[in-house]
């Protein structure tokens, strides 16, 4: 319905729940839109939904959590 509506950028949430395999499921009917994984994710978490077709990885709670500073780091230096 919102690819029909004309959305192209849609939120997977709570990506944690859903994985990145519901992902890479929906990129093949739908290359065309954008997913935005969100909702319960760690920083080690991004390089798997990027690598299933996520085009952005939201954190949240990750971004307060002070053991996973590094980690995000990485994630911006690379």
């Amino acid at each position: 319905m919102a690819r029909l509506a004309g959305c192209r950028w849609l939120k997977a949430f709570p990506a944690a729940a859903l994985g990145p395999a519901w992902i890479s499921g929906l990129k093949g009917p739908f290359p065309d839109v954008n997913f935005v994984a969100t909702g319960g994710l760690k920083a080690a978490d991004a390089p798997a939904y990027l690598a299933a077709g996520a085009r952005v990885v939201a954190l949240g709670a990750a971004l307060a959590d002070p053991g996973q500073r590094d980690e995000i780091g990485n994630l911006l230096a690379s």
